[in-house]
């Protein structure tokens, strides 16, 4: 079964209270809408896929979306394809992947507040999604790769990414593209507590405080063993500021590897040991 408690519906969905529904497939809240979804609360609805929504191309603005659960993917959303803006997605579960959202492609994140959000595998708010996430607050998710965003291809560009916890990239883990002008700190992990494993180009942040155990770098560390190993693409780490680590903020073993090409200009690293 699809969409627990509406499915279907096309318009406006606006200033409803969403609650405590269930479908066995996908969209314990809400499936397949499309039109506009506002001011809604969206809470403790279940699912497999995507507990909150799923699918259709509607335009989530200013929905309280919390405590969903899906058992696999998409804990808030799943397979989102319109717009996100000034959301509150908060407590969300996933057995999987995406304890926020998970599969939605080429989609815009703007504003939107991503806290407290738990995935078992990747990207404890976001996962396996394209597009753009601009101006939002990632705060204490938590998943063992990628405490905030996993798996996700496109632009990350002025968010702000704390206290997230994960295994494997504290922050952000295997997310290739452009990552630029955000606040990346107080994040965990056993192995590159602000990043792991992205490729492209990485400018202009900051990155302070995170803390990586297990001798993986505070800051970023890229792929099986190598601090950076970007076969191919490689990446660029331009105009960033690393500051409060102890231990190296960047381990970057893959120098030697003719494949590997790495470039690290104009950065500030201070106050490590």
């Amino acid at each position: 079964s699809q969409g627990g408690g509406l499915y279907r519906c096309f318009g406006v969905i606006e200033n409803n209270q969403i609650l405590h529904n269930f479908a066995v497939a996908e969209g314990g809240g809400l499936s397949a809408c499309g039109g506009r979804v506002a001011g809604n609360r969206i809470a403790e609805n279940a699912a497999a896929l995507g507990g909150g929504a799923s699918g259709g191309l509607a335009r989530f603005d200013g929905n309280a979306i919390e405590k969903n659960q899906a058992t696999a993917s998409g804990g808030g959303l799943y397979q989102c394809g319109g717009p996100l803006l000034n959301n509150s997605i908060l407590g969300n579960i996933a057995g999987a992947d995406g304890g926020a959202m998970a599969d939605c492609e080429q989609t815009s994140a703007v504003q939107n507040q991503f806290e407290q959000n738990v995935a078992a595998g990747s990207g404890g708010a976001v996962a396996r999604g394209s597009g753009l996430l601009r101006n939002n607050l990632f705060s204490g998710n938590s998943a063992a790769k990628g405490g905030a965003v996993g798996d996700f291809q496109g632009r990350i560009d002025g968010n702000r990414l704390r206290e997230n916890i994960a295994q494997r990239g504290g922050a952000l883990s295997n997310c290739d593209g452009l990552v630029q002008n955000n606040e990346i700190s107080a994040n965990r992990a056993s192995r590159g507590a602000g990043i792991d494993s992205c490729q492209g180009t990485i400018q202009n942040n900051t990155f302070a405080w995170n803390a990586g155990r297990d001798n993986g770098a505070g800051g970023i560390f890229p792929v099986s063993g190598e601090a950076i190993y970007f076969a191919g693409a490689g990446v660029a780490l331009n105009d960033n500021i690393f500051s409060g680590y102890d231990g190296p903020a960047i381990v970057a073993e893959s120098f030697d590897r003719g494949a590997s090409r790495i470039f690290i200009e104009r950065n500030m690293f201070s106050d490590s040991s």
